[in-house]
């Protein structure tokens, strides 16, 4: 019970077909109204209603299908246009189907043939299909493996022109059945596995239980537990989706032995608990009572007797009552085991008597075989060595009879998988040299004509002999042949394997292999890149690597890969090294199958310094732009507001002498307005490198200091100074410098909330090629000025643009500036010949920093 496939092929095939099954549920009611209207139907709605239902019913009632069947059968005269129509193959191909169900393997052979000539004849390939998929099912009932693979394999080939998944999954689900029945769990879990993945593809979820169920007992089997709870977890998700109560139930009964197997005990009771809810309250007592019986030997299994004692009661009063004996007969030998334990010999001994004889009379051998050892433990404990000796014989005979069976049984399969094997590799190697074998026909020929003569008889008896040993000799040696190349190409392939290795450790970019969401290989340029060693970067996932901001994309990408959605793709994104740096990156993968799965294959370039030198060469351009256009037009504009203002000052000389304080008010508005333009036009000519300076050696130490301690606006932001005194002079003018300070502290000022803050930091340092090359500064010593506040941060989409001329962060008309202030400190910094930079990330405040060249 507590498996989905069951030992013996035509348990497996039950269970399969009625999970398979599951779907035809969600639409019974309309199947019910239906029948409700064939019994008012006449005519032509009477038939064709026949053949519906007669579809239907097929897998889910063989017996109704076989019935409605029939009347369609009788009434194929009164409706000469249906012979030889596409429904009609479907009606014979639902007709097989049922009979395959209801055991009846020789009319549905019958009808299965005819679907197919009458399939053909009117070049219905998907009624072909189906038919042929039926033969092969029918083939394997009989156990005639090969003939099911030969029809199997034909209908795989018409459904995949066809693209139907859902036939397709139905197809490897029949394969994976078979090398089931002969134990051959790798082709198995293979076949389950692509039949799967072809449900899925169908969207079908009921067939996708089933097959999900039966891949978690293929990894039980091969003691892989943890697949095996994978998959029945997924199976159990789409049963509460379908909302299919006895396969949740059998589900969950399924993951609790996993449980119990691996000594997990408090698990296993939670689940079994749940598949008796389930089982009661769809009222299937035979359900309950294999699961109560199986939580009676967990407890048994936990040392707690009383609790195992009054379980096995609880499951033996439901076995009763639906008549389930063989059940019973476990049951009672359960519970006369367990009196035995404790000593209640009297009580034990009639518990298993009834078990004894309950197991004989249905033939339960494994049953009657505990009944009969327990026995036999019991009356030795009461040192009634008669009984003892009488019941140690009879468990030794029924052991025996056992393990007769079973080596039979396995001697069986492992024959049929020996001739399916062997069968397999023969006509392989005769395909492969189709040429031998018609030399060896011809010459068997000849050899023919020339023993009549001599001898008919004898001469037949040694060709036939000699032929034989000819024939084993070639094989023979197209084995050895085979055997050769394999030897080559291994060969080969480790060559390759080692150029591919060299060449990965050599290259100067970053090669790597992700497969199942981590990396599995990375090479030397890879680590150098992100700064880790072999060792730290072993079993890390790819968005490890990655900034957040730009894991959906990455993730997305791998994803569509590994699912085969794209082969390849190229694409930028950024990543974050073991320092916490961010860079720059360009990837370029490709899905390539690695050690039997899935996998991504490419390369990994740095690209930061080509990013940061473009972002730098264009910012350079549009400001040297928009200075050469504001240094045009800053004359004249200040010539005009010249005029202004001197006209104006005269007016307010010849209104002052008259007393009209209203037209002086508004005068005075003037002056502050044309002196506020003036300055505009000031601020505008400092964006081109034409702006007369005066350079001279001077001290940053000073400049910081004095706008820290005299200025009011920038004094009560600082909360952190480390201005240090060694500061080494720079060659510059001191008031644009002392201009681009302010400027960043009152902007770090204006970002921070009520209670933010504000740090100021200095220091000597070396700019060293790489980083001249990426600044466009030259290589030398300067002095570096951080600006660190923890305000609201800008948008990494607005970063690019911040040093744009009359671009600004500020949200509301009165808060915004000119836009100018940045982009005028981007231009004093470049025109002394350093470099100014920003990071920023939303809601994590802003860090600006510049670099001046140091005196020489």
């Amino acid at each position: 019970m507590r498996r989905i496939i069951i030992k013996g092929l035509p348990g497996f095939i039950v269970v399969i077909l009625f999970l398979l099954s599951l779907g035809a549920q969600s639409g019974e009611t309309n199947w019910k109204e239906m029948e409700t209207r064939l019994s008012r139907a006449t005519g032509e709605e009477k038939f064709n209603l026949l053949v519906k239902l007669t579809g239907y019913y097929s897998q889910n009632d063989p017996k109704k299908a076989l019935s409605y069947g029939g009347k369609v059968l009788e009434l194929l005269k009164d409706f000469p246009g249906f012979p030889g129509t596409i429904e009609h193959v479907g009606l014979l191909n639902a007709l097989s189907l049922a009979n395959a169900s209801a055991g009846s393997n020789e009319e549905a052979q019958k009808y299965a043939r005819q679907a197919r000539g009458l399939a053909k004849k009117i070049n219905d390939r998907k009624g072909y299909a189906k038919a042929v998929y039926n033969l092969g099912r029918i083939y394997q009932f009989k156990s005639s493996y090969e003939q099911a693979f030969t029809y199997l394999e034909e209908a795989l080939e018409i459904f995949k022109e066809v693209e139907n998944w859902r036939e397709i999954g139905n197809v490897f689900n029949m394969k994976g059945m078979i090398y089931a029945r002969i134990n051959d769990y790798s082709n198995a879990l293979e076949n389950f596995l692509e039949s799967a993945r072809a449900y899925e593809k169908s969207e079908n979820k009921n067939r996708c239980l089933a097959v999900y169920n039966n891949i978690g007992v293929i990894y039980e089997e091969t003691n892989d537990y943890e697949n095996a709870l994978r998959f029945f977890n997924k199976a159990r998700e789409i049963a509460g989706e379908v909302d299919h109560k006895r396969a949740m139930s059998i589900t969950i009964h399924n993951i609790a032995n996993i449980y119990r197997i691996q000594g997990e005990y408090s698990e296993a009771l939670e689940y079994a608990d749940e598949s008796i809810k389930i089982a009661k309250a769809i009222g299937d007592k035979r359900k309950m009572a294999f699961d109560i019986s199986f939580i009676g030997e967990i407890n048994r299994d936990m040392n707690r007797p009383r609790q195992a004692m009054e379980n096995f009661s609880r499951a033996l009063e439901l076995a009763k009552q639906v008549n389930e004996r063989e059940l019973m007969s476990k049951i009672f030998w359960l519970k006369g085991a367990l009196k035995g334990e404790l000593g209640e010999y009297t009580e034990a001994v009639s518990l298993l008597k009834q078990a004894l004889k309950l197991a004989a009379e249905i033939e339960a051998l494994n049953e009657e075989r505990d009944a009969a050892r327990e026995l036999y433990k019991v009356y030795a404990a009461v040192q009634n060595t008669a009984k003892a000796l009488e019941y140690h014989i009879k468990y030794k005979q029924l052991d025996d009879k056992i393990l007769n069976k079973e080596k039979n049984e396995k001697m069986t399969v492992l024959q049929v998988r020996f001739d399916f094997e062997r069968k397999n590799k023969e006509i392989e190697l005769l395909k492969k040299d189709q040429k031998i074998r018609d030399l060896q026909l011809r010459r068997h020929k000849n050899l023919i004509y020339s023993f009549i003569i001599i001898s008919l008889l004898i001469m037949i008896a040694a060709g036939v002999i000699f032929n034989r040993y000819r024939f084993k000799a070639r094989i023979n040696r197209k084995l050895s042949e085979e055997i050769e190349n394999h030897k080559n190409t291994a060969c080969k392939l480790r060559e390759s394997e080692e150029k591919f290795r060299t060449m990965a450790e050599k290259t100067l970019v970053g090669i790597y292999i992700i497969r199942d969401n981590l990396f599995e290989y990375v090479n030397p340029r890879f680590l150098e890149i992100f700064g880790y060693t072999s060792d730290e970067f072993t079993g890390r996932s790819p968005l490890e690597m990655v900034l957040e901001e730009n894991r959906p994309l990455v993730a997305e990408n791998i994803r569509q890969r590994l699912e085969g959605e794209i082969n390849t793709i190229n694409y930028q994104f950024r990543g974050i090294t073991k320092q916490g740096d961010t860079i720059f990156l360009e990837s370029f993968g490709s899905r390539f199958v690695y050690q039997g799965k899935p996998a991504v294959i490419g390369t990994l370039i740095d690209i930061t310094d080509r990013r940061e030198t473009e972002e730098e060469l264009r910012r350079s351009q549009k400001l040297e732009a928009v200075g050469i256009l504001a240094g045009g037009i800053a004359h004249d504009f200040n010539n005009l507001l010249s005029i202004i203002i001197g006209s104006n000052s005269i007016l307010k000389e010849t209104i002052d002498s008259r007393g009209n304080e209203q037209i002086q008010r508004n005068l005075d508005s003037l002056e502050k307005a044309s002196w506020q333009a003036a300055d505009l036009a000031n601020k505008l000519v400092n964006l081109t490198r034409r702006q007369w300076m005066i350079p001279e050696k001077i001290s940053l130490w000073d400049i910081l200091k004095r706008i820290v301690n005299r200025h009011p606006e920038v004094q009560p932001l600082m909360k952190d100074v480390s201005i240090p005194p060694d500061l080494k002079p720079v060659y510059g003018d001191e008031r644009q410098l002392a201009d681009v300070v302010f400027n960043l502290l009152k902007n770090a000022g204006e970002a921070t909330t009520e209670h933010g803050q504000v740090s100021i930091r200095s220091e000597n340092t070396i700019i060293n090629g790489r980083k001249a090359d990426i600044y466009g500064i030259e290589i030398g010593e300067y002095v570096k000025v951080s600006i660190i506040d923890n305000g609201k941060g800008i948008p990494s989409d607005q970063l690019e643009s911040i040093f744009n001329p009359y671009f600004s962060t500020k949200e509301t008309y009165s808060e915004k500036g000119l836009g100018l202030g940045l982009p005028i400190c981007y231009s004093i910094i470049k025109r002394h010949g350093g470099y100014i930079s920003i990071q920023s990330h939303k809601g994590k405040g802003t860090t600006v920093e510049f670099y001046v060249p140091v005196f020489k």
